[in-house]
């Protein structure tokens, strides 16, 4: 077993111990993988800094061209909440596929912002903090997910343009 395998399974016994006898939770702000600290700080800055890379997008229907983050948020709805394909109870997750949101475009097309190409190292890390996350937390994997979402929103956007954007929302499962 490599050094990181053996880390990840020693936190994930303790944590497992930890629930077992005294109820509690290792915090998931201290959650490591190999000599790496994860916290949700970092989970917003690297996924924001992934998100975007992404722009410009165009929409496929109509052509509109999004040519940043804030234009694209400023322009569609959010389609629900942020979808993650694999179950959160799943601790062998080797080739995630991650989440998915979905945003609909003015013309009524569904434009989704995936995480396709993070380095499946860093996606894998960034799940695993998730779990534990979801866990300590005692929420599930969609709710961190929109959590995590909105924080982004909000530091994209203007104070005004983010309350538009939640007034927008379109089927959020809240």
């Amino acid at each position: 077993m490599s050094g990181v395998t053996v880390a990840y399974e020693l936190h994930r016994d303790i944590n497992k111990v930890c629930q077992q006898y005294a109820g509690y939770f290792l915090s998931a702000v201290d959650f490591e993988l190999g000599s790496r600290v994860v916290t949700e700080d970092d989970v917003v800055r690297i996924v924001r800094s992934y998100i975007e890379g992404l722009f410009p997008k165009v929409c496929p229907r109509c052509g509109r061209r999004f040519d940043s983050l804030r234009e694209y948020l400023n322009s569609t709805t959010h389609l629900g909440s942020p979808y993650l394909y694999e179950t959160p109870d799943d601790d062998t997750i080797e080739d995630p596929l991650g989440p998915i949101a979905r945003a609909t475009c003015q013309c009524g097309n569904t434009l989704t912002v995936g995480s396709r190409d993070l380095p499946k190292a860093q996606l894998v890390e960034l799940l695993g903090w998730a779990k534990a996350d979801a866990r300590r937390r005692s929420i599930s994997m969609t709710e961190l997910l929109r959590e995590i979402r909105d924080r982004i929103d909000h530091q994209v956007l203007t104070a005004d343009e983010y309350a538009s954007l939640r007034n927008r929302r379109v089927k959020d499962s809240r």
